[in-house]
């Protein structure tokens, strides 16, 4: 799922999200509670963009994604997109709620722990609040990885910047 950033104040801030956050990212912070796991990701993939560490963010994706979106385009992509934002963005994350679900990743069904969060984004002075879920697969050691929205991988797949 896409983020759903509302007002055209933040339409570049409301693409960031959508193009790059469509999951979560690795971590090792694992309380043995997938779902504390899962959510403890999305705080530091939000982390990760808000001080530009994109490669960060992209080592912490799926495997199989990772294999696939060149590390170095993913990179220039983000850094090209924090540009447009026009200032430095800050990111306020607070739980919703998580739940179990199966996504579709390069054609294969991945069981993953869906977390849905409030999202608060600043860029400047502008702000603007909505939700967003985003998909997390617990890799079975303590680590949690992210997943990409289908259409950005494409884009990635393809050389291009996802937009």
């Amino acid at each position: 799922a896409g983020a759903a950033l509302a007002g055209a104040a933040l339409a570049g801030a409301a693409f960031f999200a959508a193009a790059l956050l469509v999951g979560a990212c690795s971590s090792d912070s694992d309380d043995g509670n997938s779902d504390q796991g899962a959510f403890a990701l999305i705080q530091d993939v939000y982390g990760f963009f808000e001080k530009g560490q994109f490669t960060r963010a992209h080592d912490a994706l799926y495997a199989p994604i990772r294999s696939v979106v060149d590390r170095d385009l993913y990179d220039q992509c983000m850094g090209k997109n924090m540009d447009s934002l026009g200032g430095s963005m800050k990111a306020e994350v607070a739980l919703d709620e998580t739940y179990d679900d199966t996504v579709t990743v390069l054609g294969e069904n991945v069981d993953v722990v869906a977390v849905t969060i409030e999202l608060t984004m600043t860029v400047g002075d502008r702000s603007d609040t909505g939700t967003d879920t985003h998909s997390v697969v617990d890799n079975g050691d303590g680590t949690y990885s992210w997943i990409l929205d289908p259409d950005v991988i494409a884009a990635y797949e393809a050389g291009n910047c996802p937009t």
